[in-house]
């Protein structure tokens, strides 16, 4: 009830919320946007995981913590979905926060066969074999209307 009536006083609409109860709430320590603040607490669990193993590769059955598996699992699928222009809770800036801390969209099992990881001076580099993949970026990118949907490629690629 309180999330709603501060949607609505945010959207300008009549609500019973007024500011010193907005004040009072964060006071207590109130999260007006709980599955943002669900996203960041495994956020924070990925970044724990990643100080004890060295990386992102949260395997798909983790005992040690199989909700953040499912987690990493769903960023994934969502990513994929921002990517083909369906709904999708994914965003550029949440993608590009989990790129900054390593995170890997597609991994060796992934459906792009063209991939194939190699070691070069310690670091992992894509090697593309053929053109598939370079194809579907410039299908996304020819299909985006002129200026309207900037905001939805990753800023390393504008």
């Amino acid at each position: 009830r309180q999330r709603y009536q501060h949607k609505l006083l945010l959207e300008g609409k009549q609500s019973s919320m007024t500011t010193s109860r907005i004040k009072a709430l964060e006071d207590i320590g109130f999260i007006w946007d709980s599955h943002e603040a669900a996203w960041e607490d495994r956020l924070r669990e990925l970044l724990d995981y990643k100080k004890e193993t060295g990386n992102c590769l949260v395997p798909s059955t983790y005992p040690g913590n199989p909700q953040l598996a499912t987690w990493v699992k769903c960023q994934r699928r969502q990513y994929k979905l921002y990517w083909e222009g369906r709904p999708s809770n994914m965003t550029a800036e949440r993608i590009m926060e989990l790129e900054q801390h390593g995170f890997e969209w597609e991994l060796r099992s992934s459906s792009f066969a063209g991939k194939k990881k190699t070691k070069d001076n310690d670091e992992q580099n894509t090697v593309i074999e053929d053109c598939g993949e370079f194809e579907l970026f410039m299908n996304l990118l020819t299909d985006l209307p002129e200026g309207e949907d900037d905001d939805k490629l990753p800023l390393d690629l504008l």
